[in-house]
């Protein structure tokens, strides 16, 4: 698990301990392959910014009513939520790496 949630939201699995954190899994990859990692934090930080605009998307349907009539609190505030932690992890990414 990352300690400092650097693109990790609250709900993430590997927040569960046991995992290796991201920069060890990087750092794994490029003894592996040898592959250069040195832009890894901005497609880390992409990716995020990329699925906070979709869960802002869904989040517009659901206040909208476009996705029925039984919207559910919690989840609707789950959404909200979720694109808040992912662009402000996305940008703590992008400032301080993974």
């Amino acid at each position: 698990a990352d300690p400092d949630g650097n693109g990790q939201r609250s709900n993430d699995p590997t927040g569960a301990g046991g995992f290796p954190s991201y920069q060890q899994l990087v750092d794994r990859y490029a003894a592996r392959t040898g592959c250069d990692v040195s832009d890894i934090p901005y497609y880390v930080a992409f990716s995020a910014f990329r699925l906070a605009v979709i869960s802002e998307g869904v989040y517009a349907r659901y206040l909208h009513g476009a996705m029925g009539d039984d919207v559910d609190e919690e989840i609707l505030n789950g959404f909200r939520d979720a694109v808040e932690e992912l662009a402000a992890g996305a940008l703590t990414t992008l400032r301080s790496g993974i």
